[in-house]
């Protein structure tokens, strides 16, 4: 795949979903992917990898090359021993083992963040209309500040669901591999909750809410149309 321009880089949007799981955010990613000019992609745990070494940093030294090369590496040799999908997409391997150092200097972290993004693949889709990045990971919930840092246009949609059917689905899900802690689930989901609405607070204008129940009566409405209006509002 290709190593994008700096102007194209520039000129992509990336945006990210948030929430507790079992909430709405895979259908969400579901609903955006839908869309060719739109990469919505899933748990890829990229961008706050490497956020303490690199954010801020507006000409990415050679050795990223380096620690990307050793983190992809670290991250297939443990699929292998496990099979575990520790990203639930597939990536160019030969760019993140190989990144072009030639092309590092030139690239701030937020744009080399993008470039490693889009070059994501996911099924029976390809990148090439794409113009807006969406990144779904609910464990970035804990991490708004900081990608904001990276991104200061950047917005979340937030997905939220009653507490009672989270539970419910967390403990369904997880009883086929002899889990499913009912307390442990319901304390989770206030921790998510709890967080979103401290960010809520302090970034009104950043932070959609997204809810469940109305999502899966009209996913044209919500999250699609809600998506963006919200972006063109502030």
């Amino acid at each position: 795949m290709p190593y994008y321009s700096i102007e194209q880089l520039n000129n992509t949007e990336i945006h990210f979903i948030v929430g507790s799981g079992r909430s709405g955010t895979t259908l969400m990613t579901t609903i955006f992917n839908a869309n060719p000019e739109v990469i919505c992609i899933p748990e890829a745990r990229l961008v706050m990898a490497f956020n303490q070494k690199y954010s801020g940093t507006t000409a990415m030294p050679e050795h990223f090359s380096t620690d990307l090369s050793n983190y992809v590496s670290t991250i297939l040799d443990i699929k292998k021993q496990t099979d575990e999908r520790l990203w639930l997409a597939d990536f160019d391997t030969d760019m993140y083992l190989h990144f072009d150092k030639q092309q590092l200097p030139q690239h701030s972290y937020a744009n080399v963040c993008k470039q490693l993004l889009m070059n994501i693949t996911l099924p029976n889709r390809s990148n090439e209309q794409v113009r807006t990045i969406v990144d779904k990971n609910p464990e970035y919930t804990f991490f708004i500040e900081p990608l904001l840092k990276i991104f200061p246009k950047a917005k979340f949609l937030v997905a939220v669901r009653d507490y009672r059917s989270v539970v419910l689905s967390q403990r369904e899900s997880e009883a086929r591999a002899g889990l499913g802690d009912v307390a442990f689930h319901a304390f989770l989901w206030d921790k998510y909750n709890q967080e979103v609405l401290r960010m809520k607070k302090r970034y009104p204008n950043q932070l959609m809410l997204i809810p469940y129940e109305k999502m899966v009566q009209d996913t044209e409405q919500t999250p699609t149309r809600g998506m963006c209006v919200f972006k063109h509002k502030f």
